[in-house]
């Protein structure tokens, strides 16, 4: 038997109002599968905290369109669960609004020039963007809450993740407390499109020791996520109440537990017959 995962990623709504096509979350099927109600995720985050549970990643989906996200994080914060939200920015004002029940906020910004971020993720929201929104968290909640830099690096995209080093460099990035730079993984929403984003391990390896010959390397925590590391490190629960264990052979498809909602909180005891062994490393080096 394994230990249960220190860290879980729980993803609230599948709803998102980008369409990045190299997006590993879950379908959205509009309002055909609507979001599950707050006291079921109230349910579920005591049970992973009795359990043992030290921290919860939200994700999804774009977890600030969930009407109750803020309640949730406050509830789970209650717990002394450490809290990290991963959201696009796009939504000021509700990304302040719940700063200060999150340890950290994590922003993504994959390029360095307007035509590459808008093929990436279809607007040029970009590293001033996310300085100026990682500046305002820091002042909102006193400096409390982290802000984590999120680039998925891909084919498409590869070429322009030095740029993005230069560029972060060419800001205030005191801001920041750390930039994970994630291999693409081909799964989930749009693994259809495997064929154009997909990285090889052997081109990643080589962005991996360009960024790390920048200035930029030595001063800011870079954290290099392959597809690799990334097995047998999480444990999620989806918008639909699906637990699945994801990065599992050559697809890199879930292991799937069971639903939470249609089976109840036992589906949980599966994780312990799973290999967790990069769950605490994968979490404890980005989120230092």
């Amino acid at each position: 038997m394994h230990q249960f995962p220190k860290y879980v990623d729980l993803e609230f709504t599948a709803r998102c109002n980008l369409k990045c096509g190299f997006c590993f979350g879950p379908v959205d099927h509009g309002r055909k599968e609507l979001d599950l109600k707050p006291r079921f995720w109230v349910g579920v985050i005591d049970e992973l905290h009795r359990r043992g549970c030290e921290g919860i990643v939200v994700s999804g989906g774009e977890p600030t369109l969930y009407p109750a996200l803020a309640e949730l994080l406050q509830h789970a914060k209650g717990l002394g669960l450490k809290i990290v939200v991963s959201t696009h920015g796009r939504h000021t004002g509700h990304v302040l609004k719940i700063a200060r029940f999150c340890d950290w906020i994590a922003l993504p910004v994959d390029a360095a020039t307007e035509q590459v971020l808008t093929t990436m993720r279809g607007d040029t929201w970009g590293i001033d963007a996310a300085q100026r929104l990682a500046t305002q968290i820091k002042d909102e909640t006193g400096g409390v809450t982290q802000v984590k830099l999120g680039t998925v690096a891909t084919a498409v995209n590869k070429d322009q993740v030095r740029m993005l080093a230069e560029a972060i460099c060419a800001v205030d990035y005191d801001c920041f407390d750390t930039w994970k730079i994630y291999q693409y993984t081909p799964r989930r929403k749009f693994r259809a499109q495997r064929e154009i984003y997909e990285l090889s391990d052997a081109d990643y390896e080589k962005l991996t020791k360009s960024i790390q010959s920048t200035a930029l390397f030595h001063r800011l925590n870079i954290v290099f996520s392959s597809n690799q590391s990334r097995r047998d490190a999480y444990l999620f629960v989806y918008p639909d109440a699906t637990v699945a264990s994801p990065n599992n052979g050559t697809d890199f498809g879930d292991v799937v537990l069971g639903n939470l909602q249609h089976e109840g909180m036992s589906v949980l005891d599966g994780a312990q017959r799973l290999s967790f062994d990069r769950n605490a490393a994968n979490y404890e080096t980005t989120y230092v």
